[in-house]
């Protein structure tokens, strides 16, 4: 019995040790912890030309856009291509409602 339980406790002091090193190795010594200030690099300036990008936008999202990194930007209210998806929907739609009418026209005065 005493065997036993001298087996267990070595058996919980390894596991125990085995926690601890494997936290330390983690919290220390990993790669991962490495690559976030280069995650974080990539975030910050993602979010400074995305707001730079639309002058309505980077006043309405920040109060002092120097505060955050962002000094100079063309001042702009965006820009509407013939081919984005709003303009596609906009022509899909006059599309539809002209062929709605036409029907119910044609509907009405058979």
């Amino acid at each position: 019995m005493k065997h036993l339980l001298k087996k267990h406790r070595m058996l919980s002091v390894g596991i125990f040790l085995a926690a601890v090193l494997s936290i330390i190795y983690a919290a220390i010594l990993s790669p991962a912890g490495k690559s976030t200030g280069s995650f974080s690099d990539f975030c910050t300036t993602l979010f400074r030309e995305e707001m730079k990008s639309n002058t309505m936008n980077l006043h309405f999202t920040l109060k002092d856009p120097k505060a955050a990194g962002i000094d100079s930007y063309e001042i702009t209210l965006g820009s509407l291509s013939g081919d984005s998806p709003h303009n596609q929907a906009r022509q899909n739609f006059r599309k539809n409602s002209k062929n709605i009418l036409t029907a119910l026209s044609e509907k009405k005065n058979a």
